[in-house]
């Protein structure tokens, strides 16, 4: 298994409330990585089943911290690119 070093880096993942999101976070939380976790936190018109939810993101973030990592949890939709430019923002400002 390779071995991955992501110190005094900071990894952004859309999606990250649950499943393969969830799943990056903590991966590159436990190499290393500070994480901002995004992810829409409401329903949206085009899903035939529910997102993940606020607390989805926070467990998420917590989850992330106990791997090591700082996270910083962030509700944006990636099909708004006003919101995703923020959230990269709020990123760097926290770096």
């Amino acid at each position: 298994m390779p071995t991955y070093d992501f110190d005094g880096q900071v990894a952004f993942v859309t999606g990250a409330g649950r499943g393969q999101g969830r799943s990056h976070a903590l991966k590159y939380a436990e190499h290393g990585a500070d994480v901002v976790v995004t992810g829409v936190s409401r329903g949206i018109e085009t899903s035939q089943y529910p997102l993940a939810s606020a607390a989805d993101l926070a467990t998420t973030a917590r989850l992330v911290e106990e791997a090591g990592g700082r996270a910083l949890s962030v509700h944006a939709d990636v099909r708004d690119e006003a919101a995703v430019a923020a959230a990269v923002d709020a990123g760097m400002l926290a770096k």
